[in-house]
């Protein structure tokens, strides 16, 4: 699974279960890509996908915050990692992950 998306999927656990605020600032590209050990680019393309699926938001020359939307945090709180697996796989190798 490419980096970023394991990025993403990290950051969007973290927003769904409450370990992230709504409302509440991420680090910068910078943090994000030292602690998690990435490139910048893949922390842009993470935040991206999270700005895309609404559990963030981007503010040019602010940074990014998390959604204040509950709604749509909420019908996607039940994603759990192997469930984003699942969703990611072919379709005959998301059957043996059942």
């Amino acid at each position: 699974m490419p980096r970023h998306r394991q990025l993403y999927m990290v950051l969007r656990d973290q927003i769904t279960t409450g370990a992230l605020a709504a409302e509440q600032a991420l680090p910068s590209e910078q943090a994000l890509g030292e602690h998690y050990e990435v490139s910048r680019i893949t922390v842009r393309r993470a935040l991206q996908d999270l700005s895309d699926g609404g559990f963030v938001e981007r503010r040019h020359g602010v940074g990014t915050f998390v959604a204040e939307a509950p709604s749509r945090l909420t019908q996607r709180a039940s994603l759990t990692i192997m469930g984003a697996l699942r969703q990611t796989q072919p379709r005959r190798l998301s059957r043996s992950l059942s």
